[in-house]
């Protein structure tokens, strides 16, 4: 959902309710929320209003700047402990974006990226059968040969166990591109250049 213009400033916001992403990812939700406002309408040709209170001319180019927030939330159970997962995630980007239009048919674009992760995870399992009767918090039953737990000897894992696991990474991404109009047909491509680089090229028919 995109709120604006209020002078030259858009918000953004962003919602994805808990979906239940099948056994190797669990539930997800995303949220999240970002503040873009314009840069060019400081720089038009004529910065004062005409009578209709629209500026003469346009700005000699495109630019915004963009901050947002954005936040996950995961929830699964993982394996051979069935492992209680649960892990957030926040993300801050920091952006700055432009195009020229140096022509009817031709216009150049680009921008710089700023982003940012911090990942926190915890879990909570029991200890492995196994590992329960090396340390005597189980035994083998001698009549049916089942494991089992006997209380007050052979107690069984009643306390969880709990892991916690923080990770944060950032990285600066930079884009430049161009695009060619002629007709109803265009053709675009950028090149990204970050922690990997990619080459896009693309034709697009507007009707």
């Amino acid at each position: 959902l995109e709120v604006g213009s209020l002078y030259g400033t858009e918000m953004l916001v962003r919602f994805i309710p808990p979906v239940d992403l099948g056994k190797y990812i669990g539930k997800f939700a995303f949220w999240g929320i970002g503040i873009k406002h314009s840069i060019s309408q400081y720089f038009y040709d004529e910065p004062e209003y005409t009578e209709d209170n629209a500026r003469g001319n346009p700005a000699p180019f495109d630019m915004a700047a963009q901050i947002v927030y954005q936040g996950t939330n995961l929830k699964n159970k993982v394996g051979v402990t069935q492992s209680d997962l649960t892990a957030n995630a926040s993300i801050w980007n920091f952006n700055l974006h432009f195009s020229k239009q140096f022509h009817e048919n031709f216009e150049a674009f680009g921008g710089l990226s700023y982003n940012y992760i911090k990942i926190n995870s915890d879990f909570k399992y029991y200890l492995p059968v196994e590992t329960q009767l090396q340390l005597g918090l189980m035994k083998i039953d001698p009549e049916s040969g089942q494991i089992v737990a006997d209380p007050p000897e052979y107690p069984g894992d009643r306390n969880p166990q709990k892991t916690s696991l923080s990770l944060e990474d950032s990285s600066i991404k930079f884009n430049l591109g161009a695009k060619f109009k002629y007709g109803p047909i265009g053709l675009f491509a950028d090149f990204n250049y970050g922690d990997f680089n990619i080459f896009s090229f693309g034709v697009e028919y507007i009707f």
